[in-house]
């Protein structure tokens, strides 16, 4: 292949990452023409040691210095490419009987259009809103998954051309082989290997809160309606871990615990996690009669959960409304309880000609969750969160991308830190 040759411009259209030794490519040079295949490239690790030198593209000015990818978020689906190609091999295909696949190794390569940082310019926001502080990285969640839609057509429209063209090259093969069992095969259900739906999210919010109020805070793990555990279940013993447990029956557990502390609750998104937190407060607060709050001298409450702040960089229109209905409805019902409760007491203790003297906030006002509109790393920290003086408590459920950022500022600032990391980062 001539030098000339050897430089090529695509679109990633496949892609699988092996880690930190080889990764695997398909590129489209055709742009929307479906019908040329794919490029068929491959990553070594040991080629990007060897070359010490990057190409820069005269015409552009584009330097191919993109380090090696090791994870397949480095080789976005859509993206734009300049690619030095190596070394042609001739491979045989695993799937098809007989087909001989070129793949080329890649020597150095730039990504010159990411789709995730051209949907993020788009869906970017420079407004201040009531309810929210919009930061630096804030974006509109439509209009984001709107443009990321919009860059995976193409790559969509390749792949399902790709799909057919084996199909059709392999009926011949299915046809001759149709009474033959074949026992490597199985057909998967892939709607069981997910996350779940909504209702399985709203489960782990809930399981995850209880255990941090546990933790943290020293509230008992069931304070929800209907309760998540009952006093038989072993399911909380089962869900702490040994050096938790271990820390749990000692006297050590107190010196941990927080008070008046600001949660903040971070790639929170919708802010299941901050509701379940606060509802699952209320309980608790409203509903132990043998609890008693700590004030301050000025009166105010100085125990628990202070402040819950979602920190998402993605603005979704009405989950304000919907995160303070949700706040609303439930201390409406420990207020309805706190003065079903007061009306039971006041009876009995009339009956044995004695009076109540028993007091409660039947009216108390829900607290609010704050929504920071912005990317979370050490910069953002420093200059949103680090100036409170209040105790602070990171959260992640199933953070992705900044679950390293938030352990890092857990570290580096001393903060207390707990976090249930998404099973495609770990």
């Amino acid at each position: 292949m001539k030098k000339d040759d050897s430089i090529i411009k695509g679109t990633i259209v496949g892609r699988r990452s092996m880690g930190r030794k080889c990764a695997f490519a398909d590129v489209s040079t055709s742009g929307d023409d479906n019908e040329a295949e794919p490029i068929k490239l491959i990553f070594r690790h040991q080629s990007f040691l060897l070359s010490n030198n990057s190409i820069t593209i005269d015409d552009d000015g584009i330097s191919l210095d993109e380090p090696f990818p090791n994870k397949d978020a480095s080789l976005p689906y859509g993206a734009k490419v300049i690619i030095q190609l190596g070394v042609c091999q001739k491979v045989a295909s695993k799937t098809e009987d007989g087909r001989i696949d070129d793949v080329y190794e890649v020597l150095q390569w730039k990504v010159i259009e990411h789709p995730r940082e051209l949907a993020e310019q788009l869906a970017s926001l420079h407004i201040t809103e009531e309810s929210k502080t919009v930061g630096q990285g804030a974006m509109s969640c439509s209009t984001y998954f709107k443009a990321r839609g919009e860059a995976f057509d193409s790559v969509k429209q390749h792949r399902m051309h790709t799909i057919d063209k084996k199909k059709n090259r392999s009926s011949s093969i299915d046809d001759q082989t149709s009474e033959i069992p074949n026992n490597n095969t199985t057909d998967i259900d892939y709607s069981d290997i997910h996350h779940g739906g909504k209702q399985a999210k709203a489960k782990r919010a809930k399981v995850f809160a209880s255990w941090v109020l546990d933790t943290f805070f020293d509230i008992p793990m069931g304070y929800t309606d209907p309760p998540l555990l009952t006093d038989s279940d072993d399911t909380n013993k089962k869900m702490i871990c040994q050096p938790c447990s271990i820390e749990s029956t000692n006297d050590n557990k107190k010196s941990c615990l927080l008070h008046n502390a600001n949660v903040y609750d971070i790639a929170g998104g919708k802010g299941q996690l901050s509701v379940e937190l606060l509802v699952q407060q209320m309980y608790h607060l409203g509903l132990n009669s043998n609890n008693e709050k700590k004030e301050d001298n000025d009166g105010k409450d100085t125990s628990l959960i202070r402040e819950c702040t979602i920190i998402d960089p993605l603005v979704r229109r009405g989950d304000t409304k919907h995160r303070q209905s949700k706040l609303k409805k439930a201390q409406s019902h420990v207020n309805w309880l706190q003065q079903n409760r007061q009306r039971k007491s006041s009876h009995h203790d009339s009956s044995l000609g004695g009076s109540s003297n028993s007091t409660s906030d039947a009216n108390t006002k829900s607290q609010d969750i704050k929504h920071l509109a912005m990317e979370f790393n050490a910069t953002s920290f420093e200059q949103y969160i680090q100036p409170t003086s209040s105790p602070k408590l990171l959260l992640g459920l199933h953070p992705d991308q900044c679950t390293e950022d938030i352990l890092d500022v857990a570290l580096e600032h001393n903060i207390s830190v707990a976090i249930v990391p998404c099973c495609g980062k770990f």
